[in-house]
């Protein structure tokens, strides 16, 4: 009977442990298909693993360029419920030009806490196809009747370059295909439905890299000139996913920081992030906003071509 009693005893103890966690959405734009979704999801276990404080589940809310995400997230907080957003750098900068974009202050609203991997756009082709350079392309393009472009809905960042690479070129016979994820893209190039596209090559795999946004030459990639080896001197961007907190649980975000700081730097995410194209880069709140104000100035030069 003893024995009994103090096994109950211990379930029950062990379960109001369990439960005396404290859960903890993280609201994510992106989809659990897509490579910054599968980080989203490992680190969030990992989160989970280091601590017994909270519970941490992610969301995913995919749509309007990320928006449905962000409007979650801060209705949340406006509730009195501790929320993070799972997002990207791209929230706080590019969306703020777009028809979605005006939807809260992106400069108070949210406050970014802890970025995690970040990747440069690359202008890609089809895999089997016989053109190698960017001149090679624009030939191509301007020799059709109509070309087209593969995007997803909610990458403002895709389509600002898009117009902006036409607009460098002289190029007004291309149109704009938009799809769900960045795995339609591929799809989309090896099926002859588009021409080329403007995205991160972590997520729209298996194409054929012409040129990359980067300052220097990717390692992965020694061969692809970077924007200005071939005179396309503003293709110079590369976004990063981070996990941001809405100012209402400011308070909030200082308490977890030290977990988010530990899961980024966990030696799961350091290899998984390093199997794909992505970099890994556990940078702060300040190092995110230096590097938010950056891309504002680019932004601000051409925000004629924002959709």
């Amino acid at each position: 009977m003893f024995k009994q009693i103090f096994v109950i005893t211990l379930l029950c103890f062990l379960s109001s442990s369990v439960t005396a966690r404290q859960s903890v959405e993280i609201v994510s734009r992106f989809g659990p298909a897509a490579t910054t979704g599968r980080f989203a999801i490992e680190y969030t276990k990992i989160l989970n693993e280091i601590q017994n404080e909270f519970e941490f589940r992610i969301t995913s809310v995919v749509g309007a360029s990320g928006e449905v995400a962000d409007q979650r997230a801060l209705a949340l907080a406006r509730l009195g419920t501790d929320v993070l957003v799972y997002g990207s750098s791209s929230s706080l900068g590019f969306n703020r030009y777009t028809k979605f974009g005006n939807s809260f202050n992106r400069d108070l609203d949210l406050i970014p806490l802890q970025g995690l991997a970040g990747i440069p756009f690359a202008i890609q082709i089809p895999p089997d196809s016989k053109i190698d350079t960017l001149d090679q392309l624009v030939a191509s393009i301007k020799n059709k009747p109509q070309a087209y472009h593969a995007t997803t809905i909610s990458s403002s960042t895709s389509k600002f370059f898009d117009n902006l690479f036409r607009h460098t070129y002289n190029l007004d016979n291309v149109k704009q295909l938009s799809y769900a994820g960045p795995l339609d893209i591929t799809r989309s190039m090896l099926q002859s439905e588009a021409d080329y596209t403007i995205y991160n090559y972590a997520d729209a795999v298996g194409l054929k890299l012409l040129v990359v946004s980067d300052i220097e030459r990717v390692s992965k990639f020694p061969n692809v000139p970077t924007g200005k080896e071939v005179g396309f001197d503003e293709f110079n961007f590369s976004t990063l996913s981070m996990i941001s907190v809405p100012k209402e649980r400011a308070e909030f975000g200082k308490i977890v920081i030290k977990y988010l700081t530990e899961a980024c730097k966990h030696p799961r995410m350091v290899e998984l992030i390093s199997k794909t194209n992505y970099n890994h880069n556990c940078i702060g709140t300040d190092n995110i906003w230096k590097k938010v104000r950056d891309e504002l100035k680019l932004i601000e030069k051409y925000k004629q071509f924002l959709d």
